[in-house]
């Protein structure tokens, strides 16, 4: 279940997103942040055995392409996180909620909502 940057309600099922209880964060594209991150780390390694065994060009040949696939990729700092728990939340109360209440942000709304105040 997530807040939707579009229309502002929210969307999505409690189970959602969840694999094994763990909570998997995904990219547009479909793959785990996860995988980015080691592909991105692993261009840094490859890079720094490259400039040992082959030299400088194969270096920074392997370290550009390697800043090129992490510039390229999905933003994760300052995104926002997928709301999830076990309680579903009626799109139609975080809206009387925050009318009721002018100013508030939709998460402190939807947090409201579920702490039942």
């Amino acid at each position: 279940m997530h807040i939707s940057r579009i229309t502002g309600r929210v969307v999505g099922t409690p189970g959602e997103g969840r694999r094994q209880g763990k909570e998997r964060m995904t990219t547009p594209t479909g793959s785990t942040t996860r995988r980015r991150a080691l592909i991105t780390l692993g261009g840094v390694a490859t890079s720094f055995a490259a400039l040992a065994l082959i030299g400088v060009e194969a270096a920074g040949t392997v370290a550009l392409a390697t800043l090129w696939f992490a510039a390229s990729g999905p933003g994760t700092v300052g995104t926002p996180g997928t709301a999830s728990g076990p309680v579903d939340v009626d799109p139609r109360v975080v809206r009387r909620h925050r009318e009721r209440h002018p100013g508030t942000t939709i998460s402190e709304a939807v947090s409201a909502v579920r702490s039942g105040s």
